[in-house]
């Protein structure tokens, strides 16, 4: 009885076991994993590429000759490089067109690169790209055309069977694949071996799509198909790069296939669809889909790249821009030159959310729990979300901020794991307390990326006006886009890595896009493994920034306390993460008692000294071992060495070479640094530059002015 009597009383004496909050039912259809990686791809490239390229053709008949596949200096690395630098995070080739050409030496056909003088019949163009889009570190995708204009046996049985062994050859011998692409064009006339005659077939039933699909599934389950009617991912109806502002991802799947579908229906979704089927909006870079040089000069405009961003990745679609390589086989000069200005305005116009860590309050919390609050849409994670409780359609949710912020972009996300949501919202800005709608629409579903007019605001506030279930958001973020457009779009991006004798040379008034990470008095091996707080709090650290940009241009500053093998190592590490920049190795310079002696000393397989003999064979060890990439040096151990010189021959304004240091290592922020500064301008291929130092004595600077004219013949080739 005593024993019943303490187990009762424990129990009243127990705290309440509180449940933790379920999250919502899932609102069906929901997206697949395969479906919700490819989501967050955004952006990814078309190639479209076969015999068409050389006869001018955008459609081939089947009679082509392999023999006229012939670049001259093809380069998929070439592709692949441009697609990294731009912001793309894939690329999908045409491995056969229409034609019926295979870009790949296929076991099934003589019609393909085997038979062409390309590579002496040896080359293999879809390897070549899935090679360089592993060096890269982005996906590949590839395009298999339905219809072949070529096979004689197009419309029977037996090209079913040829047809489903050239996908499982592509599904099986070139890696990972994101994204495979059925074509909805499907019969029509064509040479078919000789016929010379048009067949039709019946879309919905000849290529027996499920079992064909079967063979993706089975191979590369991780890759989306994409088609009229999916079966992951669907046309949006257009090849004009228009998204529609209703976007919902759902289909009633049943009433499409390859070839046949409501185009209205594809543009804007079905919001009572039966199977999550997202819009892929596929457009060119120039009118046509294959190279003709007629076009060059009719390469989609930036303005007109940027608007097709927003009607399509800023609607929730995905953006599948088209590059055709020219007959050379490389993206031509005019495209590249239009792709890394869109890169480069994009890249600026996302680069700070201004929203994050912003406080948020809302007027309904799922559960008052936490796992599920507000705070969600400004922690930084996509992944998590703030829900509501069920039965409520409606909310408001506001961000406040510590200070009024300017911002001219929005992005919202629903947490579309659990479905796609929401049919009404609006954005208001607080102004002086006064509430103002900035911005409205119907479907969030992935994304949605709002421009509105720039506008400094104290508070932002998102109503859910209308919802099929309880809501969800993942995000809302706040951007502001650059204001200069084309100074963006054609300016550089640097990242320097060093001590502070980087910092001397004033990487805040270089030209472009400028970042570093700068730690006084450090190693390069000590900054590689201790790089959590730089000395100069404005530094970016550098795995965070290698790893999510490409940088036209890295700068690397060997110092004591390494040797010859770490800092090639190190800086070797750095160049695989980097392998589209020209790489500088920023000298630095001795301290003022050893510079002399160090700048004389010619070993260079000890320890690290500031020295020509030093940085001449880390150079030569690195260009050895990445042929690929431009290497040069800032020589500000020469700089000095000269103006020493100068000063002893009684031609420089200076008394001793004491007057351009400050202290023991450091620059004066005068003569010292100005000529440093523009010794790192002219490696990087820049004008020189006074801005920062107009007080410089006239005569001091004109000595200097005339000591880099020298320098800046050490670049013959700028």
């Amino acid at each position: 009885m005593k024993l019943e009597f303490l187990a009762f009383v424990s129990l009243v004496l127990m705290p309440p076991v509180v449940l933790a909050t379920e999250p919502p039912e899932p609102l069906l259809p929901v997206p697949t994993e395969r479906q919700l990686r490819w989501h967050e791809m955004e952006y990814y490239g078309f190639v479209h590429y076969t015999t068409n390229t050389f006869t001018g053709l955008e459609w081939g008949y089947g009679d082509e000759s392999p023999e006229i596949f012939n670049p001259s200096d093809a380069d998929a690395n070439q592709w692949a490089s441009v697609a990294k630098r731009c912001g793309m995070k894939g690329l999908i080739l045409t491995a056969k067109h229409h034609d019926g050409f295979c870009l790949w030496p296929s076991q099934f056909t003589e019609h393909s690169v085997k038979a062409s003088p390309y590579q002496q019949g040896q080359g293999d163009v879809v390897n070549e790209l899935a090679e360089a889009c592993r060096q890269q570190g982005i996906r590949m995708g590839l395009y298999l055309s339905p219809w072949d204009r070529n096979h004689a046996e197009y419309g029977s049985t037996e090209y079913i069977t040829y047809y489903r062994n050239q996908l499982r050859e592509l599904m099986t011998n070139y890696g990972p694949l994101f994204e495979v692409w059925f074509d909805g064009a499907n019969g029509g006339d064509g040479f078919y071996g000789g016929a010379r005659e048009k067949r039709k077939i019946d879309s919905d039933t000849y290529y027996d799509w499920d079992n064909t699909w079967a063979i993706v599934r089975e191979l590369q389950p991780m890759a989306v198909m994409f088609s009229d009617a999916g079966p992951d991912i669907r046309w949006v109806g257009n090849e004009s790069g228009t998204g529609s502002e209703t976007n919902w991802a759902m289909l009633r799947r049943a009433e499409f296939s390859p070839g046949r579908a409501d185009r209205s229906a594809l543009q804007t979704g079905q919001i009572d669809g039966t199977h999550w089927l997202p819009a892929e909006v596929d457009v060119s870079i120039r009118p046509g889909w294959f190279y003709h040089a007629e076009e060059d000069d009719q390469v989609k405009s930036l303005e007109r790249l940027i608007d097709i961003y927003y009607s399509s990745i800023g609607n929730g679609a995905n953006l599948l821009l088209n590059i055709p390589p020219d007959r050379r086989g490389r993206f031509h000069e005019k495209d590249v030159e239009r792709l890394m200005q869109f890169g480069r305005v994009i890249e600026q116009t996302f680069k700070a959310d201004l929203a994050l860590g912003a406080s948020v309050t809302a007027t309904n919390v799922r559960g008052q729990d936490d796992a599920f609050g507000a705070a969600k849409l400004t922690d930084g994670d996509r992944n998590s979300y703030w829900a509501a409780d069920d039965q409520v359609t409606t909310a408001e949710l506001v961000l406040h901020f510590e200070k009024p912020t300017e911002f001219d972009r929005i992005r919202i996300q629903e947490y579309i794991p659990l479905g796609q949501r929401v049919q009404q919202f609006a954005v208001d800005a607080e102004l002086d307390h006064v509430w103002q709608e900035i911005a409205s629409g119907t479907t969030i579903g992935p994304r949605r990326v709002l421009r509105v007019a720039p506008i400094t605001a104290e508070a932002v506030r998102i109503r859910i006006k209308q919802s099929r279930a309880c809501p969800t958001l993942s995000t809302m973020e706040l951007y502001k886009a650059p204001q200069d457009i084309e100074r963006v779009a054609n300016q550089n991006s640097y990242f320097l890595i060093g001590n502070s004798l980087t910092w001397d040379t004033r990487p805040t008034l270089l030209d472009g896009d400028v970042q570093f990470h700068v730690d006084c008095g450090k190693s390069l091996p000590y900054i590689r493994d201790h790089f959590e707080s730089p000395c100069v709090k404005e530094s970016t650290l550098w795995p965070e920034a290698l790893a999510k940009k490409q940088y036209d241009a890295i700068v690397v500053q060997p110092h004591y306390g390494s040797t010859l093998d770490e800092d090639e190592k190190v800086i070797g590490e750095w160049v695989k993460m980097q392998p589209n920049a020209m790489v500088v190795l920023h000298s630095g310079w001795a301290k003022q008692g050893t510079r002399e002696l160090e700048f004389n000393n010619t070993e260079a397989d000890g320890l690290m000294k500031h020295s020509t003999a030093y940085l001449n064979a880390l150079t030569d060890r690195l260009k050895k071992r990445y042929p690929k990439q431009t290497f040069r040096q800032t020589y500000a151990t020469e700089l000095l060495a000269k103006v020493a010189a100068d000063i002893k021959s009684g031609d420089a304004p200076f008394a001793s070479i004491s007057e351009l240091y400050r202290d023991e290592i450091h620059m004066t922020h005068g003569a010292g640094r100005y000529l440093m500064h523009n010794a790192m301008r002219t490696a990087l291929g820049q004008p020189k530059s006074n801005q920062g130092f107009e007080s410089l004595q006239r005569e001091q600077k004109a000595y200097l002015d005339e000591t880099l004219v020298w320098h800046q013949n050490r670049y013959p080739s700028d």
